[in-house]
């Protein structure tokens, strides 16, 4: 009752303004057309979605990761008005602004997005999600660098009076250098009676 339609008679067309309040929900629309000059008139009962895509994430990728490993992202989209899934959307993928895939959800509405890197570095991820009828989803993003540990400045004391060895290590990542706290660091010590493993902190 709130909407309006303009007509163009030559080419019989109307469009019809939806107020700027109206928000997400199923509308009933009826379409009342009078034709004066020929003395017709139809009428026409339609439903209209306004609607947007959910992004629901069940599974998202570590914000660190091994240079040359896989990480997933699962995603399900579904409807915004009545949650029915979205299937067939297409998922853009850009990596640091520039278009690198393209992802299709399956009938349950759900993908999976394959991250991969073998460069150091940390990338900036952005996915978005379109359908058939050019609805699109809010933009996720992630961050997510790939690296690996280096271990630097070996020092090796030996003590031979307490019949000790102190090592000092300094481990790093490799992307930038910086130091890589709270591991644990395994170390193997062969002797003539055979091999044995420690783990030092």
């Amino acid at each position: 009752s709130n909407s309006s339609a303009t007509s163009d008679v030559y080419k019989r067309q109307a469009t019809l303004s939806l107020p700027k309040d109206f928000k997400i929900n199923t509308y009933q629309i009826m379409l009342n057309v009078e034709e004066t000059d020929f003395y017709r008139n139809a009428s026409l009962n339609t439903a209209i979605h306004l609607t947007t895509i959910n992004i629901k994430v069940l599974e998202s990728p570590p914000r660190i990761l091994k240079v040359g490993d896989t990480a997933n992202i699962v995603l399900r989209l579904t409807y915004a008005h009545n949650g029915s899934n979205v299937s067939n959307a297409i998922i853009y993928v850009t990596v640091n602004g520039a278009e690198k895939e393209k992802y299709t959800t399956d009938p349950e509405g759900t993908v999976k997005i394959a991250l991969k890197n073998d460069v150091l570095g940390t990338y900036e991820y952005s996915l978005k999600a379109i359908d058939k009828f050019n609805i699109t989803s809010p933009e996720l993003k992630y961050s997510t660098t790939w690296t690996t540990i280096l271990l630097t400045d070996l020092d090796i004391n030996i003590d031979e009076s307490l019949g000790s060895v102190q090592i000092t290590i300094k481990p790093v990542w490799a992307h930038n250098n910086s130091l890589a706290s709270n591991l644990d660091v395994s170390v193997e010590a062969s002797t003539l009676l055979g091999k044995k493993l420690m783990k030092l902190r």
